[in-house]
């Protein structure tokens, strides 16, 4: 079974299942092209989550409202 993009993370970052895509560590890098890609402010996401180094695809997908 070939994986899709479930969520759009990253280009050629596929991921499969929900429980897969909140166990992805993200880098800064990562998350931001995320909520961007959302159409949403990076600034809101640090607002409500702090800068990291890496964030968890759970907290990310959960402040896009997943």
């Amino acid at each position: 079974m070939q994986k899709t993009e479930l969520f759009p993370l990253i280009k050629g970052f596929p991921i499969s299942s929900i429980d897969e895509a909140y166990e992805t560590a993200l880098t800064t890098e990562q998350a931001k092209r995320v909520v961007l890609r959302h159409g949403l402010a990076w600034s809101d996401f640090i607002a409500d989550t702090g800068e990291k180094e890496l964030f968890s695809g759970e907290e990310v997908l959960n402040w896009l409202g997943y």
